[in-house]
């Protein structure tokens, strides 16, 4: 079942829409092959026994057991005052349909006005107004309230979640007001304009583009939302377990005695399997479990939400295949409409793509740490950018094995550098008078090193 998606109301474009089809995830139809399952059950079991054999053992030399729990805590112990943010949030984003809905309505009734250029413009500065307001002052309540970085990354998500799907809302149907007033003399404008439940639908879909409809499944099975639940649960007090077991004791005395650089390369060495567990299971429990679980309660057909970029054998592939979701919005807002409207130069859409996704990551990092320490833009916003426009024939038949050595190197070394930081910020005091030039000076770089 296929739901065309030129309801956007652009005809003729150049460039392919996405098409919205009822498919499993990749993950869920090969989990139906038994040798498959069963990797996934050994991988399971290893990660169980893991925790057992640790606990076990800090159990017996230490008497005590450390298998996350504080972490958990510690992490989520405001949980309850950030849902009321999200809530907020949330509620904020919903005015967005209802101004929507009165500037569609009231352009038809001004379209032969001379105040019509002054009412579309006064609905521009309110959509701007809300990008910054949802952008700022969560980020305000987020760094006033101190929350833990769990917390403060999950918000931050958020708040870009609803900035991104404001922006596929209003850039796909604000074309279709503009159409109707053009070729409509009479008639309903209210036709142009979705309706509510159509719009509260998109925000809680695991998609970043809107549509008016989108291909459903034929029932909910509650079981599997239920068990998807519990793989993300899972996953979070296995990463806790990990974090406090294997990461937390090579860095957290950073700062409070001298370390040498054989000393940092000792971390970067304990940090680096740790943070591709992070980084794999962070995968598995965000696009594949979570998306899952939402798809499902709500009957979304489409789950396609990545591909198999694991057999990536350039960074264009891994890059269209990593995170299907966001890269489909890239494609459709920035890399399309900057082609289209603004420069005919794919290349540099293509950079224009790279450089608006990098500033996003590094808004979200940035305010999850409390520093700016651009690593993973210069690690993947450059590094890896640039190799994107390397030919996939020059990586051959060695190039999986040389994006997966990249990936392990490159995630290791950002966790490292970015762990050492934050550590360097609770154990060492501020020298920089100013705590606007201190969020953007390594504070790693001169205290707690030895060169």
């Amino acid at each position: 079942m296929d739901v065309e998606s030129a309801q956007n109301g652009e005809k003729g474009s150049q460039f392919q829409e996405k098409n919205f089809q009822i498919r499993e995830s990749l993950l869920s139809a090969l989990f139906q092959v038994p040798h498959i399952r069963t990797i996934y059950h050994i991988f399971t079991a290893f990660l169980i026994n893991l925790v057992i054999n640790t606990a076990l053992h800090d159990y017996v030399k230490d008497g005590k057991i450390t298998v996350g729990f504080r972490m958990i805590y510690w992490s989520f112990k405001d949980l309850p005052l950030g849902l009321i943010i999200w809530l907020g949030m949330q509620l904020v984003t919903l005015l967005v349909y209802s101004c929507f809905a009165t500037w569609g309505t009231m352009r038809a009734k001004l379209f032969s006005s001379p105040f019509l250029r002054v009412w579309d413009w006064s609905f521009i500065i309110l959509l701007i107004t809300f990008v910054v307001f949802m952008l700022t002052i969560p980020t305000y309540v987020i760094i006033r309230m101190n929350f833990s970085v769990a917390l403060s990354f999950s918000l931050l998500m958020e708040q870009v979640r609803f900035v991104m799907k404001t922006h596929s809302f209003v850039r796909t149907c604000a074309p279709r007001v503009l159409s109707w007033n053009k070729n409509n003399k009479g008639g309903n404008p209210n036709e142009a304009i979705p309706s509510f439940k159509k719009f509260a639908y998109f925000l809680f879909a695991p998609t970043l583009l809107y549509r008016d409809e989108y291909p459903r499944s034929p029932q909910r099975r509650w079981k599997y939302v239920a068990f998807h639940f519990t793989e993300v649960l899972g996953v979070i007090c296995f990463l806790a377990f990990l974090y406090e077991n294997y990461m937390l004791p090579a860095i957290q005395d950073f700062g409070k005695t001298p370390k040498t650089l054989e000393d940092i390369i000792l971390v970067f060495f304990t940090i680096n399997t740790p943070a591709i567990l992070y980084f794999m299971l962070g995968f598995f429990s965000l696009l594949h479990s979570w998306m899952n679980a939402f798809a499902e309660m709500l009957r979304f057909g489409d789950r396609m939400f990545y591909q198999d970029w694991w057999n990536s054998g350039s960074f264009p592939e891994y890059y269209k295949k990593w995170n299907v979701i966001v890269h489909d919005w890239l494609y459709a807002f920035i890399y399309r409409d900057a082609t289209e409207k603004l420069t005919k130069n794919k290349v540099t859409s293509t950079w224009l793509v790279f450089l608006v996704s990098a500033i996003f990551h590094e808004f979200i990092l940035a305010f999850t740490f409390r520093f700016c320490y651009p690593v993973l833009f210069i690690v993947f916003g450059i590094c890896s950018t640039c190799l994107y426009f390397v030919p996939s024939k020059y990586f051959k038949s060695a190039g999986n094995f040389i994006l997966w050595l990249m990936l392990i190197v490159g995630v290791g070394f950002c966790a490292s550098l970015y762990f050492l930081e934050f550590f360097a910020r609770v154990n060492c005091p501020r020298t920089i008078s100013s705590p606007i030039v201190d969020f953007f000076i390594p504070r790693s770089w001169s205290c707690g090193l030895l060169l």
